[in-house]
């Protein structure tokens, strides 16, 4: 299990801190928060899955 902070997610994302947390608002990214006050942990495979919904196939022209 690797696990990463909400500062590591945006960056392995390559997306900002704000954005990341609007996406885990929106519910389109997984978290874990193992302290209900604590701090935000995020899965290295559920981040690899948000990266995977995102893809798109090639097309053949």
């Amino acid at each position: 299990m690797n696990t990463m902070t909400v500062k590591e997610a945006a960056q392995y994302l390559n997306i900002s801190v704000a954005t990341l947390y609007a996406e885990i608002r929106s519910g389109r990214l997984a978290y874990c928060r193992p302290n209900p006050k604590g701090k935000i942990y995020m899965m290295k495979d559920d981040l690899d899955a948000y990266i995977s919904r995102g893809r798109v196939e090639a097309c053949n022209v």
